[in-house]
């Protein structure tokens, strides 16, 4: 759906897990299988380590994703303070991609 973000909207897709036994590597996982269900050349996609305090990643475990040398979204463990605020006591993993990007730099592969 579309997201505001710095007073301009944008068209994003987002997702989120919530159980214990989950976490990063899971988290990337989701985000390789989406790629290749996309049909992207997985050999382009590249992980990014997040800055300290950026999104609501735990400090090391959050990365930013890019495709062809764009970055198309970011992914990672939500931080428990976050988690908490919202009462959620599980851990989550989350990531959020942008629909316009992936759709540019992505051939269909069902046409």
């Amino acid at each position: 759906g579309a997201v505001v973000r710095d007073s301009s909207n944008y068209d994003r897709f987002a997702w989120a897990s919530a159980e214990v036994g989950g976490g990063f590597s899971l988290a990337k996982g989701i985000v390789l299988g989406l790629f290749r269900d996309l049909g992207a050349n997985l050999g382009m996609v590249e992980f990014l380590p997040t800055e300290k305090g950026h999104g609501p990643w735990i400090a090391g475990r959050g990365s930013l994703v890019k495709y062809s040398d764009h970055v198309v979204g970011e992914f990672g463990e939500v931080s428990p303070e976050v988690s908490y605020s919202f009462g959620i006591k599980s851990p989550i993993n989350a990531g959020e991609f942008d629909v316009v990007a992936l759709g540019s730099l992505i051939s269909d592969p069902v046409t």
